[in-house]
C-alpha cells in the first residue's frame, strides 16, 4: 500500500515539475497592447451619456456640522453647457436652514462634467444634484436629467 502511494506522490509530483519545464521560454511579463495602454497618458473620458468630473462639497465649519439634528437633505439642479461648464444652478429643495442651502449652492456652481455626446457633437445637459448633510458626514449623489 505505501508503494501505491509513493508511486502516485512521485508521479503527480513527476507531472507538476514536468509542467514547468525550464527550457521553454518564459511569457513575457506583458502584450504590446498592454505594454502601450501602461504608457499612454490617461485620457478625459468620452462617454456618450456625460459624467461628473469634479464634484465639490459643501465648506461647512464643523461648529455649524455639530447643530445638525438627523439629515439635510438639499437638492441642486445644474445646467451644464457643452464643454461641461455650469451655467446654472438653482436650489430645487432648500431644506430646513438657508445657510446650508446657500453654501451648498456654492459648493454646486463649482462642479465640472464631461458633456454628453449626440449625433457625436458634446451636448448640454442638466444634472440634480443631491446632497445630504450629517453631523458627521456631507455626502452627494449626481444624477442626470434627461428629457
Amino acid at each position: 500500500m505505501a508503494l501505491i502511494v509513493g508511486l502516485v506522490l512521485f508521479y503527480a509530483h513527476g507531472k507538476s515539475t514536468s509542467a514547468r519545464n525550464p527550457v521553454e521560454p518564459a511569457p513575457s511579463a506583458s502584450t504590446p497592447a498592454q505594454a502601450a495602454a501602461e504608457t499612454a497618458p490617461p485620457s478625459r473620458p468620452t462617454s456618450s451619456q456625460g459624467e461628473v468630473l469634479h464634484q465639490v462639497l459643501p465648506d461647512i465649519p464643523q461648529s455649524a456640522m455639530n447643530t445638525i439634528t438627523g439629515t439635510v437633505k438639499i437638492n441642486a439642479r445644474v445646467e451644464v453647457d457643452s464643454s461641461g461648464k455650469i451655467t446654472e444652478a438653482r436650489l430645487v429643495n432648500r431644506g430646513p436652514s438657508e445657510y446650508f442651502a446657500n453654501l451648498v449652492l456654492k459648493a454646486a456652481q463649482r462642479w465640472e462634467f464631461a458633456s454628453p455626446e449626440v449625433n457625436g457633437q458634446p451636448a448640454t445637459s442638466t444634472w440634480l444634484l443631491r446632497f445630504r448633510l450629517r453631523r458627521t458626514s456631507i455626502q452627494v449623489s449626481p444624477e442626470r436629467v434627461t428629457h
